[in-house]
C-alpha cells in the first residue's frame, strides 16, 4: 500500500497514484499532500489513479470526509480525475456529495486515457 505523487511539467498536472488498501486517513494524507504540491506549482489539474485500490470504508465516513474535503486543499475550482477499476457505489456516493457541496469539476473515469483527455482538454 502507498502513492506516488508527481507534477508533469508538460501537462501541467499533479499526477498521483495509489495502490492497496485505501481508507479515511489514507485518503486524508495523499489529498493534503497532492493539493499541497498543486497549490506549490501553481496547478489547477489533478489526476489521482485509484485502479489499483480497494476501498476499505464504511458508507458514513466515506460521507463524513465528503463534507470536509476542504481540509484537504481540494477546492471548488480545481480539476479532478479520478480513474477508478473497483468500489463504483462508494465512488459513487463520494462523487455525488462531492457534487453537492460544489465541487463540479471532480469527475470518475474508468479509463485513464479518457481522464487524460478531459484534463489536456481543458483551459
Amino acid at each position: 500500500m502507498g502513492y506516488v505523487i508527481h507534477y508533469d511539467n508538460a501537462t501541467d498536472t499533479i499526477i498521483t497514484v495509489v495502490e492497496g488498501v485505501i481508507h479515511v486517513p489514507l485518503v486524508t494524507e495523499f489529498a493534503l499532500e497532492t493539493f499541497t504540491k498543486g497549490d506549490e506549482q501553481h496547478c489547477n489539474k489533478f489526476l489521482v489513479d485509484l485502479r489499483d485500490t480497494q476501498v476499505n470504508e464504511s458508507t458514513v465516513n466515506i460521507a463524513e470526509f465528503a463534507l470536509h474535503m476542504e481540509k484537504t486543499g481540494i477546492r471548488t475550482e480545481h480539476h479532478v480525475a479520478v480513474v477508478i477499476r473497483n468500489n463504483e457505489s462508494e465512488h459513487k456516493l463520494f462523487g455525488a456529495m462531492s457534487k453537492n457541496r460544489g465541487y463540479a469539476r471532480l469527475r470518475y473515469f474508468y479509463d485513464l486515457d479518457a481522464a487524460t483527455t478531459w484534463l489536456h482538454n481543458l483551459p
